[in-house]
């Protein structure tokens, strides 16, 4: 019998996509909910010298609220759409249904890990920016810390996209 073989197999992938879902959903339910608290009842002013009016702190703060928002609708759809398509899609990750296969299930990974990283980077970046009218050197270090994060993240999923030079094929193996 032969079976085939990649970087890593399709159940450590989805254990890790099922963790990425959870992870993303409570992350993104707990920034909406804060950020909606603030969006409806900011009473405190921005520091005097501050970068940023109250008026840009408001917007801020909804543009977070927004992206939490939305990261936590697109991590609910993804979970859902890999509770529904797991069986099929694990034997397009060990490529049983061919190259093809495997190369668009390997592509909606990377696009759903680049969607939600980009929605929450993205959110916590405002929320830096929130904070920098009322600290600055505390904002701006948290912003530069999010961004540096935010860059990994963007490595990650880059390196997570089935390019051609990549060596993630499956290779066919005997077993007996």
């Amino acid at each position: 019998r032969i079976a085939p073989m990649t970087r890593h197999p399709a159940e450590s992938v989805l254990a890790w996509f099922n963790g990425l879902f959870t992870t993303a959903i409570g992350i993104s339910t707990l920034g909406a909910s804060i950020t909606f608290n603030y969006v409806i009842s900011n009473s405190n002013s921005p520091a005097e010298d501050g970068y940023f009016s109250r008026r840009e702190v408001q917007l801020f703060l909804g543009i977070s609220w927004l992206l939490f928002l939305l990261s936590l609708a697109s991590a609910s759809l993804g979970s859902t759409i890999l509770t529904f398509f797991k069986d099929h899609w694990k034997k397009d990750w060990n490529g049983e249904h061919g190259k093809t296969s495997q190369r668009d299930v390997q592509l909606y990974a990377a696009f759903a890990t680049a969607l939600l990283a980009g929605l929450i980077i993205s959110a916590f970046m405002f929320l830096c920016l929130v904070v920098t009218a009322y600290s600055p050197v505390v904002g701006w270090i948290a912003l530069g810390f999010t961004a540096a994060f935010g860059l990994v993240c963007a490595i990650a999923v880059m390196y997570q996209v089935p390019w051609p030079w990549q060596n993630n094929q499956p290779k066919m193996i005997a077993t007996g």
